[in-house]
């Protein structure tokens, strides 16, 4: 019934790919995920473990929901989820809408959605993004990778990369329109590239978190643009495996504790201490 219909996909529809991985186990794995697409379009699913469906959704968010099989008591079986849009129709957004039980996501490639506005997903160990993406929204939660290669986000603006306790290397090399970074608990990162003109006036990390040397880096930037530094108190059961090296601002950190300072707020004069009483945690 749906075969005339394969006709609205070619080479040049945009597709979304989503590579799951089932843990161990009792029972099954329930996937809840927001598309933001253009309207009336044709859309093409297949969940990996049954045929593909293809159907044409009205408004502009289109709600997918599938339950993998409750026969992954030992783990490890592999599901490949594609969304598929009729060619000339674009891609607006995907979030990921509750967290998943029994299941991981092994890679999420959005290499064919450059016209993507906003991407929000959590516990992945790979993401794949077009080499020239408009993507200005990006929002990753417990990314398993070492290295994250944003290096084609030409329009991001505001990116936040939290509990990410892996991670040691961002490549945002080109993201000049940057003004956004949050990158609390991810307590291994040592290196973030950016470009030397770049527009990020506001960062969110945790005390002892940030590299010395990356945090001085970071802090060239926010006094070039008067920006502000937000500092979450360090909960070391939140991030475990935390290591950082006191050396080079242990007593101006332990002042900084003290005080209960959470906010830098740079100015053409040079750094301007407040105080604020209420923790900032992150939420997303």
């Amino acid at each position: 019934m749906n075969q005339p219909l394969d006709m609205y996909f070619g080479p040049q529809s945009e597709r979304i790919l989503i590579d799951f991985v089932t843990l161990e186990g009792y029972g099954g794995s329930d996937v809840s995920i927001e598309v933001e697409a253009d309207p009336n379009t044709y859309v093409r699913v297949s969940w990996g473990d049954a045929p593909a469906k293809i159907c044409q959704h009205y408004t502009q968010s289109l709600q997918l929901k599938h339950s993998y099989p409750s026969y992954n008591l030992g783990g490890g079986m592999r599901f490949t989820l594609c969304i598929e849009l009729e060619e000339g129709a674009h891609f607006i957004g995907l979030k990921m809408k509750e967290r998943m039980m029994y299941l991981d996501t092994s890679r999420l490639d959005l290499s064919h959605c450059p016209h993507l506005r906003y991407l929000q997903y959590q516990k992945v160990e790979e993401l794949h993004l077009p080499k020239r993406s408009m993507l200005p929204d990006l929002k990753l939660r417990e990314y398993r990778g070492t290295h994250l290669d944003l290096s084609g986000a030409y329009d991001l603006e505001t990116f936040a990369c939290t509990y990410c306790g892996a991670l040691q290397q961002i490549d945002l090399s080109h993201s000049a329109k940057l003004y956004a970074l949050d990158v609390c608990y991810s307590v291994h990162l040592h290196t973030i590239k950016l470009p030397n003109r770049c527009n990020l006036s506001e960062l969110k990390y945790n005390v002892l978190a940030l590299k010395p040397t990356t945090l001085e880096y970071l802090r060239t930037i926010l006094c070039s643009n008067k920006g502000e530094e937000v500092i979450e108190i360090f909960l070391s059961h939140r991030a475990p495996g935390a290591d950082p090296d006191l050396r080079a601002h242990k007593d101006w950190y332990e002042q900084l504790i003290q005080q209960k300072v959470r906010r830098i707020k740079y100015d053409s004069g040079g750094a301007c201490i407040t105080t604020v009483e209420d923790a900032l945690y992150t939420k997303w």
